[in-house]
């Protein structure tokens, strides 16, 4: 039953990302307008960018995802389908949630930007750590 649930999750994930992501950056476009100081505006920016330099992996990890059940279930391939699909997860999960306070000052904007840029830089390395382990199972012989 497992089996038939991993391909139908994979599924339905690549359909809400393609949904999300265009919506996710019409959203933070309009947010740039919001943004007053340069110290928010130099944290926003770094955040987008950590963001957008794993944004573009989320098909490559759908597609090493495919790759790896190709090759079997046993544990180690089973654990890194888990490990990519949470990386997945926790990408779609933190666009869904990343949201400029509103009516706040700019301090708690600021204290609000050095969360995103701890919380945003762990997915990062999340993603990054998870494919690169499905890049090591999948070149095995």
């Amino acid at each position: 039953m497992k089996l038939y649930i991993i391909p139908l999750f994979i599924s339905f994930s690549f359909f809400a990302c393609q949904s999300n992501s265009s919506k996710h950056c019409e959203k933070h476009a309009d947010q740039n307008v919001q943004l007053e100081s340069d110290v928010i505006k130099e944290k926003y920016n770094e955040i987008m960018r950590i963001h957008d330099e794993v944004m573009p992996e989320m098909s490559t990890m759908r597609r090493y995802r495919k790759q790896l059940l190709a090759k079997g279930n046993n544990d180690q391939i089973m654990q890194a389908v888990t490990d990519l699909t949470k990386a997945d997860e926790r990408m779609m999960d933190w666009m869904a949630e990343f949201k400029m306070p509103e009516n706040v000052g700019e301090k708690d904007k600021i204290s609000y930007l050095n969360k995103e840029l701890i919380s945003v830089a762990a997915m990062n390395k999340q993603i990054k750590d998870a494919m690169t382990q499905a890049e090591s199972i999948i070149d095995e012989k």
